[in-house]
């Protein structure tokens, strides 16, 4: 673009709506941190390595209340990172994509938990002690992310509600 009066005003007009934008963003991630705060889980949430305010929050909104889970299994289907099926008579497949039938927030909510446990290497942790396993048997990339967080989503099951029924 030609360097003139006009560009110059476009390029400040956009970016003072760009200000705008990233501060009302800002209030509204601040307003969901405060409410997600005053929910009897978040202790628990927020104690489990990954989970930052703002994560923590958007786990809480997407997944609801644990209790309406009949187990793990059935909060990792609701949230689409369990293996598909892929049969025909006697033939089975084993290696099948992930079945993406649940929320896609709560999908990309998830990945970013495990992604800061993947980055940061924590000891101890059993997120990225499972995912270090599985990517020492020789798994992709790919594969090791999903199963970690099938992993992240089984041990927040069970801690949200070993919480929660300590709580009532």
């Amino acid at each position: 673009m030609p360097k003139n009066s006009n560009t110059e005003a476009l390029v400040t007009a956009a970016a003072r709506q760009t200000s705008a934008i990233s501060q009302e963003v800002e209030s509204l991630r601040g307003e969901l941190c405060a409410l997600a705060a005053q929910l009897p889980e978040h202790p628990a949430v927020t104690g489990l390595f990954g989970a930052s305010e703002t994560i923590a929050a958007q786990l809480i909104a997407e997944i609801g209340d644990v209790r309406g889970y009949k187990n793990g299994k059935a909060l990792v289907a609701f949230a689409g990172v369990d293996p598909g099926r892929d049969q025909s008579g006697a033939c089975e497949r084993r290696s099948v994509a992930i079945t993406k039938n649940g929320s896609r927030r709560l999908r990309k909510s998830l990945t970013s938990a495990v992604e800061c446990c993947i980055m940061c290497r924590p000891p101890g942790d059993p997120v990225y002690a499972f995912y270090k396993r599985k990517r020492d048997e020789g798994k992709h990339f790919y594969v090791c992310r999903v199963a970690a967080v099938n992993k992240f989503l089984r041990i927040y099951y069970a801690r949200v509600k070993e919480y929660l029924n300590g709580v009532d």
